[in-house]
């Protein structure tokens, strides 16, 4: 799951962290609630592609 970071990864991450740093509690909660929800979709299209190559249909 876990792999080792870039210096771009950890320069973004310093780009995040100084965006976040300005916001109130609530909006940092609407950024986690929204990244995990990105993170959910792109795991949800990644089985639906990996069931589309075995042959299955998402209902």
């Amino acid at each position: 799951m876990f792999k080792y970071l870039t210096e771009k990864d950890i320069e973004e991450g310093k780009e995040l962290a100084a965006i976040i740093s300005n916001l109130s509690e609530s909006e940092k909660m609407q950024v986690r609630i929204y990244t995990q929800a990105l993170v959910d979709r792109s795991e949800l299209l990644k089985m639906a592609a990996t069931g589309a190559e075995a042959g299955m249909v998402a209902v």
